[in-house]
């Protein structure tokens, strides 16, 4: 997913043309203009433009300790065509390249603003990470062929409501994170085809309602790091295709107490009998006493049958209840930074046998 897995997702023998750098696109741009057979060497293929930031390397300069083989391959190997600085807006010369592009890549610059020329018939991917962007650009709407879309790490606060309404029909991949987004108001149900959304990092406020992914039911990734001091109310039953969840920091530890962790549902009966002067027969609920419980199952994780990654690093977790070892399908458990004890750590080893990539705080590993 992303930039560097473009060429993956099609079949083999598939043709590509790249440009790759500012001065590469200045010097076809002007090479489009002048040569008919350029152009018609572009037919069939599909176009990958990268600008993102890199920094200029010159692979053939001689340093101390290079072997005459070193000095060889210097000699013949050319420079890295990377750019002197980071680009603030975008280039003119793209727009003729515009109706041709499948991929733009305009990652780690420092755009503020897009132009609405961007708008390519063919554009599948749009890569804008690593910018100052303030605001979303409306214009992306009119992407109708888009299927990928990272726009994280920017400082976009306000997304409205309608954007994602009956728009975005192919879009699969969309990226979010690292914004200064407060709220999800906007929808995102009616994206049909999305496969992977990424809110991660940003400083959600406000609660979002349980069924918020109701309607993407081909949704196989939901990745929620940081974006809160909960995971609100969030109900993960309707979406029982996903197949990689990530929940760090989100202090689920705080419900889930030792001692309660093996039987949540019987914890109450539990502290009843540990404590019958407190809770005698004619103990009324005046709301005063808080249970702890699974917030786990109250999201409707347990029912995740085809969850292979899940990511609970950084809650404060010294247990997992036991209805977790249900989940055995899991291939990856991310449990860093949290309080488990060496004997907690066998145990989740023990009834996790499987699990190829199981991860605690380095220290223990």
């Amino acid at each position: 997913m992303g930039p560097i897995f473009i060429k993956e997702q099609y079949p083999k023998g598939t043709k590509f043309m790249d440009i790759n750098g500012l001065s590469e696109l200045m010097a076809k741009a002007e090479l489009l203009s002048k040569s008919n057979e350029f152009k018609k060497s572009m037919e069939g293929k599909i176009l990958i433009i990268d600008l993102s930031y890199r920094e200029r390397t010159n692979y053939g300069k001689p340093e101390d300790g290079d072997s005459v083989e070193d000095l060889v391959i210097k000699t013949v190997f050319p420079p890295v065509d990377g750019q002197s600085k980071k680009l603030i807006k975008v280039p003119n010369e793209l727009k003729d390249f515009i109706p041709m592009a499948s991929y733009i890549n305009f990652s780690d610059n420092a755009i503020s603003e897009l132009p609405e020329w961007i708008v390519g018939p063919k554009l599948k991917g749009l890569y804008l990470a690593d910018n100052k962007l303030s605001e979303y650009p409306k214009w992306i709407k009119k992407l109708s062929n888009l299927e990928e879309l990272d726009i994280s790490h920017n400082q976009i606060s306000h997304i409205s409501e309608t954007e994602f309404l009956n728009r975005y029909h192919q879009l699969k991949y969309l990226n979010l994170s690292f914004n200064e987004l407060t709220s999800i108001d906007f929808f995102v149900f009616n994206l049909r085809r999305l496969e992977r959304i990424d809110l991660s990092f940003n400083k959600i406020e406000e609660s979002v309602s349980p069924d918020y992914f109701r309607g993407n039911k081909k949704l196989k990734a939901i990745i929620l790091d940081f974006w809160g001091p909960e995971i609100n109310d969030l109900d993960f039953r309707h979406t029982p295709q996903l197949e990689e969840l990530s929940l760090e920091g989100h202090e689920i530890g705080l419900w889930l107490k030792e001692g309660l962790a093996d039987n949540i549902a019987g914890g109450m009966e539990k502290i009843k009998m540990e404590n019958p002067d407190e809770f005698g027969e004619d103990y009324v609920d005046d709301g005063s006493f808080i249970l702890a419980y699974d917030y786990l199952q109250d999201r409707g994780i347990y029912e995740l049958k085809n969850l292979k990654y899940l990511n609970l690093s950084s809650n404060g977790l010294s247990v997992l209840p036991n209805k977790i070892f249900n989940l055995q399908n899991l291939n990856t458990l991310i449990l860093e930074d949290n309080n488990f004890s060496n004997e907690q750590r066998s145990i989740v080893k023990q009834k996790f046998p499987d699990i190829e990539d199981m991860r605690f705080d380095a220290r223990f590993d």
